[in-house]
């Protein structure tokens, strides 16, 4: 029987690789009992770390801006921080501020003055800042989803009037129109706080309005500032971008890396790599001849993305594999946004086969060496 060295994905530490190899290893026992299994683990040797402690952190050393300023603190920058996730945030948090039993015969009259914003939006001057803005495509029909929405006639009723919700609904609109051109442009928008409060208060003044602060409600909710906890927050997840962009501005060390731990095996070797261990494996084996290897397996890997992309170091979109890469079959789970396939990009030279790791998104990618339908394609791809 023949060697399995596995070679792991990006952001994975000793704790994480431990836990991993051991469910290889365990699964890898049912199908092929006699077959040596070996690691290749990359994670402390290569992997990305803030070698300064984080210097390169605003806030971090003397003389930078410190996570305390007045701006970190500003209730409406973290407000517009939470309407960019969830653009009706303010309004479903809003309309649960109950001033009290809300007397039936003025729900109708309340809810017609939703109607004095959608036709303030439409002057001249609000059009004008929209424009501006860079929302105006956007702006009428987000206009109207906003204020014909369940979450704004609710705010409004909590409120007791669109006078008591009016800073609430029109911060609405705009955030709404802000991620509607986000999709119109297939990107985001470049859009600052100016502009952004230019449309608001243009409309706001439209309505004759004067009261445009955040609620307590909503300021009791909110959590500290993302500035106050950059530095924690980029040493937990640098890891995975870190890892790839090490790769691909040093790549060839991890290469050496898989290449000297194939050779410490002795006999036939099987290379199972996931993510960017599979980018890696294939490279090594792209790079040069491994005669000893002599089947690659990738799992949820995305060396046929960077391919076509142009983007894989070792072999330019257009060129053909190498005759000496070895027989390569690419496992993906097509809920694993972070797998693709590979089979059209190289005809002949890989096959596909789908994995069903039954977990969604981002459980699908790193769900695979305790999926037992894994090692069901593991069985029938290594015969």
């Amino acid at each position: 029987m023949p060697t399995a060295v596995f070679v792991h994905g990006t952001g994975v530490r000793r704790a994480s690789f431990d836990d991993s190899f051991a469910a290889l290893r365990e699964g890898l026992a049912r199908i092929r009992p006699s077959l040596t299994v070996e690691p290749c683990y990359w994670g402390d040797e290569f992997g990305s770390r803030l070698r300064a402690g984080g210097a390169s952190i605003p806030g971090t050393r003397v003389g930078t801006r410190s996570p305390n300023d007045s701006e970190a603190l500003d209730p409406l920058l973290q407000l517009w921080a939470q309407l960019d996730i969830d653009p009706l945030a303010e309004l479903k948090a809003a309309s649960l501020a109950r001033p009290g039993v809300i007397p039936p015969h003025t729900v109708g009259a309340q809810l017609v003055q939703l109607d004095r914003l959608r036709l303030a939006a439409k002057s001249a001057t609000v059009l004008r800042e929209a424009t501006a803005a860079g929302i105006g495509h956007c702006w009428a029909a987000s206009v109207d989803s906003v204020v014909t929405s369940e979450a704004a006639r609710r705010a409004v009723l909590s409120a007791g009037s669109i006078q008591g919700a009016d800073a609430v609904v029109a911060r609405a609109c705009v955030a709404v129109a802000t991620l509607a051109t986000d999709e119109l442009l297939d990107g985001t928008l470049a859009i600052d706080g100016g502009h952004r409060e230019a449309v608001a208060t243009a409309l706001l003044d439209a309505l004759g309005v004067s009261e445009r602060g955040v609620g307590s409600w909503l300021l009791a909710g909110v959590a500290r500032p993302i500035e106050h906890r950059r530095h924690a927050i980029t040493g937990a997840v640098s890891a995975v971008p870190g890892d790839v962009l090490r790769y691909l501005a040093r790549g060839s060390r991890l290469r050496r890396i898989i290449a000297d731990s194939v050779r410490a095996t002795n006999g036939d070797v099987v290379v199972i790599g996931h993510s960017l261990g599979g980018i890696a494996a294939l490279e090594c084996l792209i790079e040069q001849p491994i005669p000893a290897v002599t089947h690659l397996i990738t799992v949820g890997s995305q060396a046929s993305f960077l391919y076509e992309i142009d983007a894989l170091p070792g072999l330019s979109f257009g060129t053909d594999l190498p005759a000496h890469v070895p027989r390569w079959t690419n496992l993906y789970d097509p809920r694993d946004f972070l797998a693709y396939v590979a089979a059209p990009l190289f005809p002949g030279r890989v096959s596909d086969r789908v994995v069903d790791n039954d977990a969604p998104f981002p459980r699908a990618h790193t769900g695979y060496l305790r999926s037992r339908h894994f090692y069901d394609v593991l069985d029938e791809v290594m015969a």
